[in-house]
């Protein structure tokens, strides 16, 4: 059986081969390259991509001290921050084109999240009080702006300048993507009205999108259900370990109690149903199995949940092989793990 000794060491090299291959990239490119555009296969520069990938770089420094992390994590929050933040409208543009001039303005929830939560772990590694304004100012625009303050929940999208909801639906990955980076937030910003977000969050997610046994994918704006699709088992997982650890980052009995309730069910069914195959792994499937073993180490401690060993050993020996694909191509995901692992086990 894995041990978290063993577990630990070898996603150590890992994660050092993921950074350093990153580190070298942005130090001979001056930034974290392109990537195709889901919608319209146009070569951009991502704020997701670019915020995820100095999020690992930050996190690697906290453990490592290593200088040349630091170095490259510095110059890639200036590129963020010169390049993709809205000093007009406030949040952060979603894509640039490969020359660095502005392709898609739009303000998606998920783009918002990521890089909240990449300046956070930032402020967290360097202490940095000018940068936490920053992602305070964020947190503050989508509180402002994407939040439904009607009807409850967040929507996906707004144009630039959050006169028009582009995309009033209502998405479980966008509402965990954002928990997560309030909980990033809060760690360095412990504030009673991001607190409450954060509550607020944990509980919305619970009663809309845990509330049948088959969890759907998204909602219309009124929370009714727009199609038939449905969140898939690690999508599952993930969900019941964020909101597992959000309810205990805020310190709060009754929350966890209503999430250990909540999640209970859900996770023994994931138990059963995560298989990785993986002879299909790839690196578009990278999130996959990172989304599996950092929901099950979270139901193995928070829940106690012993089948859940089994899921992150079995999950793990699929992953492996498919590393260096994986994080070349989809840099958030090696690293993701890694800061899940090392925070808590």
């Amino acid at each position: 059986m894995l041990s978290s000794t063993s577990f630990k060491k070898e996603l150590s090299i890992l994660e050092e081969e993921a950074v350093t291959y990153w580190v070298e990239f942005f130090a001979a490119a001056a930034d974290f390259g392109t990537s195709p555009d889901k919608h319209t296969g146009e070569e951009v520069m991502g704020a997701k991509r670019y915020s995820n990938t100095l999020k690992g770089i930050c996190t690697a420094y906290s453990r490592t001290q290593n200088e040349q992390y630091l170095i490259v994590a510095t110059k890639a929050k200036d590129f963020i921050l010169e390049n993709f933040l809205d000093n007009k409208y406030g949040g952060i543009h979603y894509t640039l084109t490969k020359t660095r001039e502005r392709c898609s303005t739009d303000k998606k929830l998920s783009s918002q999240a990521a890089c909240l939560s990449a300046l956070a772990t930032y402020v967290a590694a360097f202490k940095n009080e000018n940068v936490l304004n920053y992602a305070v100012g964020i947190f503050k625009t989508i509180e402002k702006d994407l939040k439904d303050e009607r009807l409850g929940g967040y929507f996906n999208a707004a144009d630039r300048s959050f006169q028009d909801i582009i995309n009033p639906a209502k998405k479980l990955k966008g509402h965990i993507l954002l928990l997560d980076a309030y909980v990033d937030l809060y760690k360095v910003y412990p504030q009673t009205a991001l607190r409450e977000a954060i509550i607020n969050l944990i509980d919305l997610i619970i009663g809309k999108f845990l509330s049948e046994s088959v969890i759907p994918y998204e909602f219309n704006d009124d929370w009714s259900e727009t199609s038939a699709k449905k969140a898939c088992p690690a999508l599952v997982y993930n969900t019941c370990g964020s909101i597992l650890k959000a309810a205990f980052a805020v310190g709060s009995f009754s929350v966890v109690e209503r999430v250990r309730e909540a999640v209970a069910p859900l996770v023994k069914a994931c138990d059963e149903n995560s298989n990785i195959d993986a002879d299909k792994l790839t690196y578009k499937h990278g999130i996959v199995p990172v989304n599996v073993i950092t929901g099950a180490i979270v139901a193995w401690k928070y829940l106690g949940d012993a089948k859940a060993i089994e899921v992150i050993e079995k999950t793990w020996n699929a992953f492996k092989p498919q590393t260096k694909a994986i994080y070349t191509e989809c840099p958030c995901a090696v690293m993701k793990l890694s800061k899940w692992v090392f925070e808590e086990i």
